[in-house]
């Protein structure tokens, strides 16, 4: 990973784009060592980087990496190589895949767009992608309206009472993630909480997921910011693991070390039946 994330598996990368990692050369044997190092990726054309260290025994040394990628580079899979060649004689070879996304094409929307953002999260994305859209709050009337999105974080567990009676006559509600706690205790779903970072295509011909394969969906770049990245829990009973209150009752769970790289974070449970 990169050197402020060593531990990151970023490999989701966009045309133009930096890709920045490190290698880390670990020295546990009773002497120095000097280390060559060859890094490769053909993309159009091969980009090659030539290295040496040397290492004292018990030490490491890591070596940041950017490659900026072209603008016209083809969307696919690609593998860097890095050989290691140390002065004992020993050859490693490690390799990592690296994903390259087709352009996102800029949203066309004709529809007239209502947004209720009380935190302006959600708004900043819109304005990025180039959708316009008309600001509101709770009390407005959406009749006018085609579509109306919810930003993140938007509802709490006793406001706003928003008016959705324009459903009836047509119109659409996009909802951005809400907390765990909206989700179960105002909307009614049972939920889970996580930080998961490698998830799976439930219905993968689906539009949303247009140009998305499984091997898309994990270990994405960033923190996720919709659960804290430690477990926030009551440990006076010096119990081994963490207990939370779900669904009404208290129960243990595994412990949570932090959200980078989380694809999904409180997850609406799917009924078994009906």
């Amino acid at each position: 990973g990169k050197p402020e994330h060593f531990t990151s598996q970023d490999h989701n990368f966009n045309p133009g784009e930096t890709v920045t990692k490190q290698i880390v050369v670990i020295n546990n044997s009773r002497q120095t060592v000097t280390c060559d190092l060859t890094l490769s990726l053909q993309i159009d054309e091969l980009f090659e980087r030539n290295m040496e260290v040397t290492v004292k025994t018990g030490e490491q040394k890591r070596i940041p990496v950017r490659y900026p990628l072209p603008l016209d580079v083809k969307p696919g899979r690609y593998e860097p190589t890095l050989t290691a060649r140390f002065s004992t004689g020993e050859v490693q070879k490690e390799s990592f895949v690296l994903n390259v996304l087709p352009k996102t094409p800029k949203p066309e929307v004709d529809a007239k767009v209502a947004l209720f953002d009380p935190k302006r999260q959600t708004a900043r994305l819109l304005r990025r992608m180039g959708v316009r859209y008309k600001s509101v709050k709770s009390d407005a009337d959406l009749a006018d309206y085609d579509v109306l999105i919810i930003g993140k974080h938007a509802l709490t567990l006793t406001e706003p009472k928003l008016d959705l009676s324009a459903v009836a006559d047509g119109l659409k509600v996009i909802v951005f993630e809400q907390t765990t706690e909206v989700l179960e205790k105002r909307l009614g779903f049972r939920t889970q909480e996580y930080g998961l970072r490698r998830v799976f295509p439930r219905v993968p011909d689906h539009p949303i997921l247009a140009g998305l394969d499984a091997e898309h969906l994990h270990d994405w770049r960033g923190e996720a910011t919709t659960v804290p990245p430690r477990l926030q829990t009551d440990m006076s009973d010096q119990r081994d693991y963490a207990r939370i209150q779900w669904c009404g009752f208290t129960t243990p769970r595994p412990w949570r070390c932090g959200c980078y790289g989380s694809v999904a974070s409180a997850l609406i449970e799917k009924p078994t039946s009906g």
